[in-house]
């Protein structure tokens, strides 16, 4: 991989891009900025963006474009990101996709890549339908029919009781498919037609998949 390598990983709700991006992250050697990484991180250091986007939060209403795109600034003149970065969880719309290149082109910079896990319809609602998460910690995690636990609704790693979230259910999975289709699909199609996509098949194991990814952009940098 070459240094400067600025990648951004897109795909569907249940593509597998939030399991596959710290493997990634850690074998690329660039840091994963992780869209919901940075809003805990400001809003329980009580940033100044933190504090505008607790207000949001706090009313259930979204968080502005600017606020999400302030802590991505910021995140991005870390020393550490200057010479490539993962980014997971955004862009999520067109504006957002044209505002980071903006923001990168103040440093003469650019989005190197776009990995694209490509999963259909019926196999993502299998996984999120299926999935189940720690009370204790949110990084524990099983699936009914792909990692079963041991004892049926009790975590394998702490003992704490695993849940549904509220949005993995099958209403707020298709709402969340339909939004992705309209809002983050133009995305993927935007770097396709800049050329820096590479799409892979998210189906198959996650160290398979993994190897697909790494593969494939390997093979892109040359």
């Amino acid at each position: 991989m070459r240094e400067h390598s600025r990648i951004v990983l897109v795909g569907p709700p249940g593509s597998g891009k939030g399991t596959q991006a710290p493997f990634l992250s850690k074998l690329l050697e660039v840091p994963l900025v992780y869209v919901g990484e940075l809003f805990r991180s400001n809003v329980s250091g009580g940033t100044k963006l933190g504090k505008q986007a607790a207000k949001f939060m706090n009313r259930g209403q979204l968080i502005p474009d600017e606020v999400i795109l302030g802590m991505l600034s910021e995140r991005l003149s870390d020393p550490d990101t200057q010479h490539g970065f993962l980014l997971d969880g955004l862009p999520r719309n067109l504006n957002q996709a044209e505002a980071i290149d903006a923001l990168l082109a103040q440093t003469s910079a650019k989005i190197d890549a776009a990995l694209n896990i490509d999963v259909g319809r019926d196999e993502a609602f299998r996984r999120l339908v299926g999935r189940r998460i720690c009370k204790n910690a949110s990084s524990h995690l099983a699936h009914i029919m792909y990692s079963a636990p041991k004892q049926y609704g009790v975590c394998d790693l702490c003992g704490s009781p695993l849940y549904l979230r509220e949005d993995d259910t099958r209403q707020v999975i298709g709402q969340r498919w339909d939004v992705w289709k309209a809002q983050s699909e133009p995305v993927v199609q935007k770097y396709g037609a800049e050329g820096i996509l590479i799409t892979i098949s998210g189906v198959g194991t996650v160290s398979g998949i993994t190897e697909r990814a790494t593969s494939a952009l390997s093979a892109y940098f040359g």
